[in-house]
């Protein structure tokens, strides 16, 4: 999977579940938690994601 389709993936997971952990959503993509760090962190920018 690219990096724009696993960030339009966590983008879909997260409209549908509300909120998931880092670590379900390395999981679930296959991917390093530091991975999905930088995703979200990327997509922040456009999208209001809220981590805590």
């Amino acid at each position: 999977m690219d990096t724009a389709h696993r960030r339009m993936e966590i983008i879909s997971i997260l409209s549908v579940k509300g909120h998931i952990t880092s670590r379900e959503l390395a999981w679930e993509l296959g991917v390093t938690i530091r991975t999905i760090h930088h995703d979200i962190f990327a997509l922040t920018f456009d999208y209001p994601i809220y981590c805590y």
